[in-house]
């Protein structure tokens, strides 16, 4: 008795192909915390959408790469500009430094001498 090959007998599943876009947006998001930030953030972030908007039009698979592209993107813009923030107040710090300005006034306190409302604490003697 002669078997079937194996497998041969049943169907098999129809292979669905996984977005091109899913998977350049999850190495974009990859490759903005590796190497180009911001940059790589901005094409992770719209392979992203547009491989979701893809995905749910022509079926494909590749979903779960397009979202990890997303939170990837997102996140690295965040970081960005969070740490934008810290060099430029790094930066005017080292300004305000290096040029001796107060930050916290920006006028002169005058001195007691100076205070045009004040009266002196000895009066002049009159000329007699």
């Amino acid at each position: 008795m002669a078997y079937p090959p194996y497998g041969a007998g049943y169907p098999q599943p129809a292979a669905t192909k996984t977005n091109g876009m899913a998977i350049g947006s999850m190495v974009s998001g990859i490759v903005a915390w590796v190497a180009v930030p911001f940059v790589g953030a901005l094409v992770a972030i719209v392979l992203g959408h547009l491989a979701l908007k893809q995905i749910k039009q022509i079926g494909e698979e590749g979903s779960g790469m397009a979202i990890a592209g997303l939170v990837l993107g997102y996140l690295n813009v965040v970081a960005s500009i969070v740490v934008a923030c810290l060099f430029g107040t790094l930066a005017l710090g080292c300004f305000a430094a290096v040029f001796n300005i107060d930050s916290v006034t920006t006028t002169p306190t005058p001195t007691p001498t100076e205070d045009p409302f004040t009266l002196s604490p000895t009066p002049e003697p009159l000329p007699s």
